[in-house]
């Protein structure tokens, strides 16, 4: 059985990064510090829909902070440096989310578990919620959706930092840019076959402070997510995507390396982890920068 997240179907556009994580299960030893900020934030927004203080949010959200192997990016500066800052920013953007939402917890929505043959079960608040779904014989499609708004709604949790690009307002720019995330799709494609089908989808945006100013929440819309085009379209590209992998893994599974997206290798805000074995392959000095890879779901560890 091939378990497959929000995750796996995005790094699969590039069949090398899919093949180095999730055949090879490799990670590098320093794990991402914005991955690793942005785990921090979403537990303080946890915290928040919990019915935790401020200060409660806080002590979680550095619980996560704390953790994080500082002396293994010692070596860069500017990954250390960023590192700090954010940490430094932590509790002013978790104090924009305390002044901008209203600690409803009567607003999050309830969820089925356990459900027997007879549509009996017990609910729970949607929140961190962990889901499988069977979609073939080889294929449970799963992941972990932060939180289910009554309505319902289906809210995410993102950190960004307010640039704009060739006269594009920032907001416009993020939102255009953020519409067709697979994870929004995925968990939008899940809900309906619990009959939870969303009416709306949004990201609630903590903006990072920028020279002195404090941060602030910034709700942004993604209609387009529940539209029937839209939502047709997310199937038809699914199943492509599960064919895909299925394929891949089930009849190359020892062929190296996998297609590769140049594309890739150097975004705007990083390097590929795994640049570093595409160009100079699987030697000594190159596979000592990784380690077994923490899975996030628990159905897959």
């Amino acid at each position: 059985m091939i378990y497959i997240d929000a995750s796996m179907l995005k790094d699969f556009e590039c069949k090398e990064f899919g093949r180095q994580r999730y055949l090879l299960n490799r990670d590098l030893v320093a794990p991402n510090v914005f991955y690793q900020y942005g785990t921090a934030v979403h537990k303080a927004v946890q915290s928040f829909w919990e019915g935790k203080t401020f200060e409660q949010a806080m002590a979680d959200a550095y619980t996560v902070t704390s953790s994080y192997p500082v002396e293994l990016i010692k070596h860069n500066v500017y990954i250390s440096n960023k590192w700090m800052e954010m940490v430094e920013q932590l509790p002013d953007i978790v104090a924009c989310y305390y002044d901008g939402m209203v600690q409803d917890l009567s607003k999050v929505a309830r969820i089925s578990v356990n459900v027997n043959s007879l549509g009996e079960g017990d609910s729970m608040a949607a929140l961190e919620s962990e889901w499988t779904w069977p979609y073939s014989d080889e294929v449970t499609l799963c992941g972990r959706i932060d939180r289910v708004m009554v309505g319902p709604e289906l809210p995410d949790v993102k950190t960004a930092s307010e640039i704009s690009s060739q006269g594009v307002p920032w907001k416009q720019m993020y939102q255009r840019g953020k519409m067709l995330e697979v994870q929004f799709g995925l968990y939008d494609w899940y809900l309906q076959q619990i009959d939870m089908t969303p009416r709306r989808v949004y990201l609630e945006v903590l903006v990072k402070g920028y020279r002195g100013k404090r941060g602030r929440l910034e709700i942004i819309e993604l209609p387009y997510v529940v539209t029937d085009a839209y939502r047709e379209r997310f199937r038809q590209q699914l199943a492509w995507k599960v064919s895909e992998i299925v394929d891949y893994f089930t009849h190359h599974r020892e062929d190296k390396p996998w297609p590769m997206s140049q594309q890739l290798c150097q975004t705007k805000f990083s390097e590929c982890p795994y640049l570093n074995l595409c160009l100079n392959g699987e030697i000594r000095k190159t596979t000592e920068l990784y380690s077994i890879r923490e899975e996030h779901l628990e159905v897959r560890k």
